[in-house]
């Protein structure tokens, strides 16, 4: 027998989405040519303990890193964005200040950042 993962923090939502997945699964199965086995074919509540916690788990893991995922790149843009601030707060001349599309943003950044360095 395998030694389970180590516990993660439970998303109190976890249980409840882990329901609703297999509810929604059993529900559109037959529209993509899947049939359940009906032996085993059950309502969320009949399902075994240890099924149900499977999947509970599942779900925890793939939202907290999905969750993890979107906090960092979140991050990173907040960050992004307070460096133009900086940068935009520190110019001189408000002529200095143009619209930049988006692909030339970072080198336009980088030719009028002074603040390099002291983040």
């Amino acid at each position: 027998m395998t030694t389970p993962p180590p516990p993660i923090p439970v998303l109190p939502s976890a249980p409840a989405i882990a329901k609703r997945f297999h509810e929604t699964y059993e529900r559109l199965a037959p529209s993509y040519g899947w049939t359940t086995n009906a032996a085993t074919a059950c309502e969320w509540e009949r399902l075994p303990h240890a099924n149900r916690e499977l999947m509970t788990h599942v779900v925890n893991v793939v939202v907290t890193e999905a969750l993890e995922a979107d906090r960092l790149t979140l991050r990173t843009a907040l960050e992004e964005a307070a460096r133009l601030i900086r940068v935009l707060l520190r110019l001189r001349h408000p002529e200095d200040c143009v619209c930049v599309d988006h692909e030339n943003a970072a080198d336009w950044l980088t030719r009028h950042d002074t603040t390099k360095g002291t983040r």
